[in-house]
This record gives C-alpha cells, sequence and structure tokens, in this order.
C-alpha cells in the first residue's frame, strides 16, 4: 500500500505525464504534413519526391529528409517548385491535415545539343525525338504540351496548357523548327 502523501505524489506524475503526452500531441496534430508523388508515364512508375520546396511569405521549407515529407507549422497558401518542372503550383491549407499530390514528369520535353554552346534543336519524347501529333499530360489527366513534330522538330503550333486545362502557350514554329512567334496567356479559373 503507498502512503498518502506518496499517493498524491504518485497521482500528481501520472496527471503530469497524462498531460504532457495530449501537449505533445496535440503539438502534432497542429502540423500540415504534406507529400508529393511523381508519376512517370515514359517508365510506367510512381515514386514519391524526396527533394522539393513549399514557400509561403517568402520563407521555404523543405524536407527534413529523404522521406518527402514537409512539416508546416501554419495554415495558408503556399507555392511548391521542384526539379521536374518549371511551373509553381498553388496549395490553400485551412486547416491541419495529411496532405498527399502527385505530379506528372513532362513526357514532352525541349531538346538541347550539347556542347559548349547549348541550343534548342527540338522536342523529345520519353528521351526519343519526338515524331508525329504527340500529347502530354499532366497527373490530373489535362494536357499539358500538344503538337505535331518531324524527328523532333515542330511542325507549325505547340500549344502548353496550365495542370486546369487554361491555354498557357501558344509557340508557332516555321519550316526549319525555328520559332518565329510566342504567345502568353493568363491563366484562368475553369
Amino acid at each position: 500500500m503507498i502512503p498518502t502523501m506518496n499517493r498524491k505524489k504518485h497521482f500528481m506524475s501520472i496527471v503530469m505525464v497524462l498531460f504532457a503526452t495530449f501537449c505533445f500531441a496535440q503539438s502534432d496534430a497542429q502540423k500540415i504534413k504534406f507529400e508529393l508523388y511523381l508519376v512517370d508515364s515514359c517508365e510506367n512508375t510512381i515514386s514519391k519526391v524526396k527533394f522539393y520546396t513549399l514557400t509561403k511569405n517568402g520563407k521555404s521549407f523543405y524536407t527534413e529528409n529523404e522521406d518527402g515529407v514537409v512539416f508546416l507549422k501554419e495554415k495558408g497558401t503556399y507555392e511548391r517548385s521542384t526539379i521536374y518542372n518549371e511551373e509553381l503550383k498553388k496549395y490553400t491549407f485551412n486547416t491541419f491535415e495529411n496532405v498527399v499530390d502527385t505530379m506528372a514528369i513532362e513526357t514532352i520535353r525541349e531538346c538541347y545539343l550539347g556542347g559548349t554552346n547549348i541550343t534548342f534543336w527540338g522536342y523529345c519524347c520519353c528521351g526519343e525525338k519526338c515524331e508525329g501529333e504527340q500529347t502530354s499530360y499532366y497527373a490530373n489527366g489535362n494536357i499539358h504540351i500538344k503538337g505535331n513534330f518531324k524527328k523532333g522538330i515542330p511542325i507549325g503550333k505547340v500549344k502548353i496548357y496550365y495542370e486546369n486545362g487554361s491555354i498557357k502557350q501558344v509557340r508557332k514554329y516555321n519550316k526549319k523548327g525555328e520559332r518565329v512567334r510566342t504567345r502568353n496567356y493568363k491563366q484562368t479559373n475553369e
């Protein structure tokens, strides 16, 4: 049997441990856990992106290790950037939650000649010169890039779209595959 004074101390110790556990659980629950996956249609693979950045008000948040998870302590709007494409994607978090998103690696990319003078020469589809009508898609199924090609050289127009499906840019090429005109469009909320 525990003496009365020791019972009070024992009870207080248990209360303190429970309180500390509750506070720790609360602080852990007050975070946004963000994970990003990459869909590679060329290789037919899905993999976790281990390194990317989420930025809010000029402050950047990164993965803490190679697990690909970013923990955010504040709600709000963040922009995601990766090495896999040039577009920034915005996220607005209104609650503390676990968030998982996917992005598609571009299957149609501009190709460059190597050497000291890196110059554009055409488009590659999954590492090979694009041939015929080609379309690349975002992970959400919307068109990303669409165009006609012959041995990697664009024929006529190449259209580039925002992830929401609205047109971003139209590039017009001459018969030699040289870009003669670019028309940019602002993103719409379609």
